[in-house]
């Protein structure tokens, strides 16, 4: 029993880490040009086994940010990519 549930769990965060990274490339992929900076920046760091954030160091990527979600709705990308995951 304790076996399959470790397999669970690795399967788990295997497919977590998985979405983040496709995530990162999401955000990016959406991500305005001018001169890629933005862009570039743009970075998955693993904090832990069930948490990874994607964010930047850029000092105007939240003014971004709020302009584009004028214009467009949130996809929850993440949520769903997770679920996909999961139910697999």
């Amino acid at each position: 029993m304790t076996n399959g549930i470790n397999n669970i769990e690795q399967d788990i965060k295997r497919k977590i880490g998985k979405v983040a990274i496709l995530t990162q490339a999401e955000v990016k992929r959406n991500t305005p040009v001018i001169t890629g900076r933005l862009r570039n920046s743009i970075v998955t760091d693993k904090r832990s086994e069930y948490e990874w954030v994607i964010g930047t160091n850029v000092e105007y990527a939240g003014k971004v940010e709020v302009r584009r979600n004028m214009f467009l709705k949130g996809s929850n990308f993440a949520k769903k990519k997770l679920r996909e995951e999961l139910s697999r």
